[in-house]
Formats: structure tokens, sequence, C-alpha cells
């Protein structure tokens, strides 16, 4: 088959239409007639990534008939990925908002009807161009082989801040859960680089731990209790005596490695495990994240991990920390929106053996990649 550049399209009033690639073109859905009256938004959209043509004979070679394809990278409507992903909310999308998608099919250049602008709605970009409210716009993709929605990945950092497709990050090589959990923790909104490094903290004595003022009252779903105390190294199990407003580290139920515990490590340990538990968490946003909302766990995070670095610093915990996070927990913890049906498919494969690796990485299935911010190299 031949390969061309652009392909014209005569419609019933003789006049011609040039479709290029790289086009995004209105296309006539399946079972519509050519000329039927079609509201804008009716009509399937898709964008021009190659264009083919070939050439068919009749039995007797007499007589030719060109026929051009082109391969279409389908946008979705908001009710198509619904029918798909069940917790996807399509009264949460406009009328004109469009998803785009990596599936792909060769159609016919009969069914193309017109050239339209698809704009890119980056609602954490200050230039963000204006977009008509009856002009078709974009903001997530999606992948119909595995049914998830992307993420935008949030770096916090002074020097970047600002949100990432997953797809222009790379991997996190340490893909430790402790050592990342830190990371994560300590990858500060105030300073460029980890928490800690480029500031002297203000502590006393490395045995005053802060006295833990406040617990986790069961809000959410309790998530993350006997979490964050002291992953790794310096596993100690701590007593608070709330007469006497100190907590006290029993090393008698430790282990051995506890002689040489990071200070960091016992102090988070007499931290709310809540807290700890949003303070570790990637900032991310997007329709996998539902319990998200629009702006995601940004909010929540940063102030989590504020009030972390203020407690190590020596500050005491606020009695109402958890209101000060905007949320609720399990609006703030990251638990993708998973298929019901591939979670049974993975679960029978796990059970003969045959469980399936996401690119290659050894995961589970409802926790984001853990990534490297493409601008600093930090976690995020």
């Amino acid at each position: 088959m031949e390969k061309y550049s652009s392909f014209i399209v005569k419609d019933e009033d003789g006049e011609n239409h040039t479709f290029k690639l790289e086009n995004a073109a209105l296309i006539l859905p399946h079972g519509a007639e050519v000329g039927a009256p079609l509201e804008t938004n009716e009509y399937w959209l898709g964008r021009i990534k190659d264009i083919r043509s070939r050439v068919l004979r009749d039995e007797d070679n007499q007589n030719e008939t060109m026929q051009v394809w082109a391969l279409v990278q389908w946008f979705y409507s908001p009710q198509e990925i619904h029918e798909d992903v069940a917790s996807f909310k399509p009264d949460h999308c406009g009328k004109y908002e469009r998803i785009i998608s990596n599936h792909t099919d060769f159609i016919s250049t009969d069914a193309f009807d017109a050239v339209i602008q698809v704009y890119k709605f980056k609602d954490n970009d200050i230039d963000q161009e204006f977009i008509p409210r009856d002009e078709f716009y974009r903001r997530y993709t999606y992948e119909p082989s595995t049914r998830i929605i992307d993420l935008m990945h949030f770096c916090p950092r002074p020097s970047c801040r600002r949100f990432f497709h997953a797809a222009c990050a790379a991997s996190d090589a340490d893909s430790g859960a402790a050592s990342r959990s830190r990371r994560l923790l300590f990858a500060s909104p105030d300073v460029d680089g980890m928490w800690g490094n480029q500031q002297k903290r203000k502590r006393g004595n490395e045995n005053d731990i802060p006295a833990k003022r406040a617990r986790g009252r069961g809000r959410g779903r309790g998530r993350g209790r006997g979490r964050g105390r002291g992953r790794g190294r310096g596993r100690g199990q701590t007593n608070l005596d709330k007469s006497r407003g100190e907590s006290e580290v029993d090393t008698d139920s430790a282990s051995d490695s506890d002689a040489d515990a990071d200070s960091d490590e016992l102090l988070l340990a007499a931290l709310p495990p809540d807290l700890v538990l949003v303070a570790e968490q990637q900032i991310v946003r997007g329709a996998a994240f539902w319990a998200g909302g629009v702006s995601g766990n940004v909010f929540a995070v940063v102030r989590a991990r504020r009030l972390v670095y203020a407690a190590l610093a020596g500050a005491e915990v606020p009695e109402d920390w958890e209101d000060q996070l905007g949320c609720d927990l399990k609006e703030a913890v990251v638990e993708l929106e998973l298929n019901v049906e591939e979670l049974e498919e993975d679960e029978k494969g796990k059970a003969k053996g045959k469980g399936r690796e996401r690119e290659g990485e050894n995961r589970p299935m409802n926790s984001p990649r853990a990534l490297l911010c493409p601008q600093c190299s930090g976690a995020i």
C-alpha cells in the first residue's frame, strides 16, 4: 500500500475538503448515513496517524478502483469510557470533552466529515489558552487494553511544582518500599532536594522525642495503622504516657538494630500513623484516582508533610491535624480504580502460577508506578 501525507474528500455540493496527517477529524459513526443531520458532539472523533491507498481490479483486470484508508487514533467520549470503566463518572465531564486513547483503526476516508480542533486542557497551567464551550477539548488519556485512565504525577519541589504524565517520567529503580516512602515523605514543597539536607533542624537532645499529642481517630478507613512506625531500621515499640506527655522507647522488644536507629525513625514512630501515611503518598490526580476528585491529593499530602517536618523539628502535632488535611483519609491515600474482571483474571492467573506482570514491575495492581520527576529526578 502506498503512503500519503493527505487526502481529499468531496462533499455533496462538490466542495473539496483536505485532511492531513495529525489532523483531528469528525467521522461518521457506524450506521449513520452520509448527509444525515448530526450534532457536532454526535460525531466520532479521531486523529489521523497514517494514510494509505490500494488499487483494486475487477476479475477481468479491465477496471481499477483506488481505495484510500486512514489510520485513526480514537478519542473516546466520557460515556464510552464509563461503559468500560464503571467507576468513571461521565457527568463530571463536559459535553465536548473527549479522552484520547491508544486505540487505532484503519477506516475508509469516505467516512470523514471535517477537520476539527481539539484543545488540550491543562488545568495547572496559568497560561492556558481560552477554550470555547462548544469546542472539543481533552485532559486524559485512556488505554482500553488495561482499562486505566492516566494519572498525573506532581512534583512539589519549589523549582518544579508541576504535574507530569507518567509517560514523561522515568521509573524509580529503587523500588524498596521503605526507602521510597521516606524519599516521598522528605520531598519538600518548601526546599529543593530532600528536606533536612539544606536546613538545620532545631532539635533538643536526640532522646527527647516529641510527645504524641494527637492520635488518628479512626477517620476514613483507619488505613496505615502500624505503618510509618520506623520501617527499615529502628523498628521499636513506642509506649505513650499521656499523664506525662512523653514517650518511652521499649528497647526490650526491639531488634538488635535499634542501637543504630536513625533519630527520624524514632520521631516518626511517635507521630500519628495516619498522618505519616498521608505524608508518604504520591501526589497524583486523574480519573483512575477517583477518590481524589478533580484536583487530586496535593493539598492533603503537602499539608501532612509540613506537619511532619514541624514535628521532627520539635513542634507538637495539632489536635485537629486531620481537619487541617482538608479531606478524609480515603481521599488522600492513593488507590486506583481497577476493573473487577481484570482483578479476577489476575487472581486466577496467580493461582495457576501465571500471574501477569505489568510493564515489568512487580507491584500491587492498585498502586501507582514508582516514578522520578523528569525535571529534578526526585521521587514523585
